[in-house]
């Protein structure tokens, strides 16, 4: 996990150095847009088959400078021109209410720009390519969601931070707007580290509870799945074993800790029972008979290292 830990700073500079207002308040001064109207030329182009009227700077019968274009639909964009084509800053007010502010290039969005989805509730302010969120980006919801992070052909890919109107959060990998790779996952009574697969928790993974229960293990569609260590009563249960949809499912050992005595119980599990119960070295010949030698030396373990826990499971397998 220290890989993503670690690029949190990173996040933050990039935002930091993209996506302050500084960037848009020098296009405003440069350009003055107060008044914008009143400054332009009254050159008029009427165009029936592009369905679009102009109104601006005209140079060499091509807009160039300030200019307007109002479209048949009642869209209108306020901005610069070069060469026949929006060039610089603008603006671009639709129909629908939505508008968007920031850099054109070659009649297309490109560079730093602010997107606000009026009728969605969504703002985005960030870089963009060819009219397409690209690099980096954030996006804010009017329930006070966000995302802050790294975007690549208008989809959420590379590092970046989600936080729900809940209080949740997730920082770690995305992949196509999915949570995809190695993340934390913040809730507000447990919290998850480890990998996810198309938004769900799957992989391998470490779960740490309010009442601080412990999970170290294998996951899949957001369920304890494959072989793991569940720690519980203050690490005075300990439960090694196999899990299917959340429950103990397979063999597993059982350990009870206290101050006068242990116990240990070597068995197998069905839907969260113990249904059989066996001598240590039937339990492992058991496991060797099926394949699973492997877990032998993950079941003789004293795990007095939480820390290392992670680490020694996934060496081991």
């Amino acid at each position: 996990m220290k890989i993503i830990e670690n690029n949190i700073n990173k996040i933050n500079r990039v935002i930091r150095k993209y996506l302050l207002n500084k960037r848009e308040k020098l296009f405003l001064r440069k350009n003055n847009k107060i008044g914008i109207e009143k400054r332009i030329n009254l050159n008029i182009i009427k165009t029936s088959e592009l369905k679009y009227k102009y109104i601006g700077n005209i140079f060499n019968n091509q807009k160039e400078g300030l200019g307007i274009k109002k479209f048949s639909d009642k869209s209108i964009f306020i901005g610069i021109y070069h060469h026949n084509l929006s060039n610089g800053y603008g603006k671009y007010n639709f129909i629908n209410g939505n508008f968007f502010r920031g850099e054109f290039e070659n009649d297309k969005i490109n560079g730093y720009g602010i997107f606000n989805f009026t009728s969605l509730g969504l703002i985005f302010e960030g870089l963009w390519k060819n009219n397409i969120q690209n690099e980096i980006g954030i996006e804010k919801w009017a329930n006070n969601s966000y995302y802050k992070g790294e975007y690549l052909n208008g989809k959420k890919n590379g590092l970046g931070v989600y936080k729900w109107e809940n209080g949740n959060y997730y920082f770690g990998e995305w992949k196509n707007n999915f949570l995809f790779g190695f993340g934390i996952y913040k809730m507000k009574n447990k919290k998850y580290q480890g990998q996810f697969f198309m938004n769900y928790i799957s992989g391998y993974g470490e779960m740490i509870y309010e009442n601080n229960n412990l999970y170290f293990g294998f996951w899949k569609n957001n369920k304890k799945c494959g072989f793991g260590i569940e720690f519980l009563d203050q690490k005075n249960i300990i439960f090694l074993g196999f899990w299917k949809d959340n429950f103990k499912c397979g063999y597993g050992k059982l350990m009870y800790k206290n101050n006068t005595d242990d116990k240990v119980n070597y068995g197998f599990w069905k839907d969260n029972q113990l249904n059989k119960i066996f001598e240590q070295d039937k339990f492992y010949q058991l496991l060797i008979n099926i394949g699973f030698e492997r877990y032998i030396n993950i079941f003789n373990k004293e795990y007095n290292d939480i820390e290392k826990i992670g680490l020694y499971i996934l060496n081991s397998l």
